[in-house]
């Protein structure tokens, strides 16, 4: 009723192997839906790339507040639910600056 929205990053930002990229994850979790973005910027964080990776439903959000992250290679992301009452779902996300 009062469009209440709860968005927020998750975490902090990671450079990537290079040292050309920094990749971060933003929530958006409101009544209707729960939508997990990655954010790609360059060194001086300036926004290369927001792409939605997950959308479920706001009742499955929990594992958000548990997600670990880390770079494989300069192209590659491996995102983690770490919850232990999550789905240990994994998610590798290809970055192509």
């Amino acid at each position: 009723e009062k469009n209440l929205e709860y968005q927020f990053f998750v975490g902090t930002p990671k450079l990537s192997p290079d040292k050309k990229h920094k990749i971060n994850f933003w929530c958006n979790w409101d009544i209707d839906v729960f939508e997990v973005y990655s954010i790609l910027s360059d060194k001086n964080n300036n926004e290369i790339e927001r792409k939605k990776i997950i959308e479920k439903s706001p009742y499955d959000g929990e594992f958000i507040y548990y997600v670990k992250w880390k770079w494989l290679d300069h192209t590659k992301v491996l995102l983690e639910d770490k919850y232990k009452y999550g789905n240990n779902e994994k998610w590798e996300i290809e970055i192509k600056p």
